[in-house]
């Protein structure tokens, strides 16, 4: 028997996990040119049954990576403000 994947709705439809982590690697491959298997571990299943939009997940999974102060030019590549 074949088991379904769970469905959640997000801005572009319903995913699936797979689906759902094919769009984070993407982003974090148009980031940094990396997926999810070449930064640390993150907890993704649980961003994905949040809700979290999954170029939201991308980021905070790149920022938990860097666990740091973000320099202005990281800050521009992802979209976030940070103090000079």
């Amino acid at each position: 028997m074949m088991e379904t994947e769970d469905r959640v709705e997000f801005e572009a439809g319903p995913l699936t996990f797979r689906q759902w982590m094919a769009e984070v690697d993407s982003e974090l491959n148009r980031i940094i040119g990396l997926g999810h298997m070449d930064i640390a571990d993150w907890d993704y299943r649980c961003a994905f049954e949040d809700g979290t939009e999954p170029a939201t997940a991308a980021r905070e999974a790149l920022l938990a990576e860097l666990d740091a102060p973000l320099s202005p030019w990281v800050a521009a590549v992802l979209g976030e403000d940070v103090d000079t």
